[in-house]
């Protein structure tokens, strides 16, 4: 036991090691960031840009969306309806410059639309003003849809009222005429006839189709004007079509078209000029002092051709 004090007295009696100190690792040195290059600017602006456009694309889309959407009980754009106003068959539609006052874009007139009554026939297409709310349309029917674009031309209805015709032109391009018949009983309707307007042969390329004969679902006949209907100018052309066939046949510069079925035959007059009485109280084609002027009708006895 005394040999173990005595190691110990030893030990504690000789020199100790220094205590070393703990190193300490020194932060780590931060790296320097280089200036960001002329590239990197260029291409964070364009992010920017870009987002941006395409946030601008975004709101001006919603915008439109809101701005024309359809109001309830309102007619759908670009379609055609047979309806009644005042108790007088119409032809209804609506397009989408319809859809605002040009005096005021911002304004909407989501239920205004144009009516045609039946009754005007080839005077249509001076009747486009007469614009109709549709809520006060009665047994409204829906027919079928066009291409952005449509001006009524002419339009007829059969004997029996159980048939209406009429042509139209329009289009994507507002470059195109069309003939279509609707079934009255149940507005099913059907191309006639399709042209792009003023190309082709003579009478095809002289002006818009105005329909002056029409036998449901077997015949039509339509004449070609640039301008007014006769007596005004005259016609470049008329043309005959069977619906069933699809043959057509032109037979010239002619008034008074009558379509026989039974004896198969299409039958015309001839124009040349003569004098009208003036229409009263204003009729562009006459001064103040005149009683007569001078315009276009058929003259002669009838001539007749084949049907197509």
């Amino acid at each position: 036991m005394e040999e173990n004090i005595q190691n110990q007295n030893q030990n504690l009696t000789q020199p100790q090691p220094p205590v070393q100190p703990t190193p300490v690792a020194a932060p780590p040195m931060e790296a320097t960031q280089p200036p960001p290059s002329n590239a990197n600017k260029k291409a964070g602006i364009l992010v920017v840009a870009a987002t941006l456009l395409i946030f601008m694309v975004v709101t001006i889309i919603f915008m439109r969306t809101n701005t024309h959407k359809k109001a309830s009980a309102a007619p759908d754009l670009y379609t055609f309806y047979t309806a009644e106003v005042d108790n007088e068959p119409v032809l209804y539609f609506k397009m989408m410059d319809m859809s605002t006052d040009s005096m005021n874009p911002s304004k909407q007139i989501p239920y205004t639309g144009i009516a045609i009554p039946y009754k005007d026939g080839n005077k249509a297409k001076y009747d486009m003003g007469n614009f109709v709310d549709f809520r006060k349309l009665k047994n409204v029917k829906k027919a079928f849809g066009f291409d952005k674009f449509a001006t009524i031309e002419s339009l007829m209805v059969s004997e029996d009222k159980t048939k209406l015709i009429f042509s139209f032109s329009g289009g994507q391009d507002d470059n195109m005429s069309y003939i279509y018949q609707i079934d009255l009983s149940n507005n099913n309707s059907k191309k006639i006839w399709e042209h792009q307007i003023a190309t082709g042969e003579p009478p095809y390329n002289g002006g818009i189709p105005h329909i002056v004969a029409f036998v449901p679902d077997e015949y039509v006949a339509f004449e070609f004007l640039h301008g007014d209907i006769p007596p005004t100018t005259l016609p470049s052309g008329v043309v005959v079509k069977n619906i069933k066939s699809g043959a057509e046949k032109s037979i010239g510069v002619v008034g008074d078209v009558q379509i026989d079925t039974d004896k198969k035959i299409v039958s015309y007059k001839h124009f040349d000029k003569v004098k009208l009485p003036c229409e009263k109280p204003k009729d562009p084609k006459c001064f103040a002092t005149d009683t007569f002027k001078t315009g276009y009708g058929t003259v002669g006895n009838a001539e007749s051709q084949p049907l197509p």
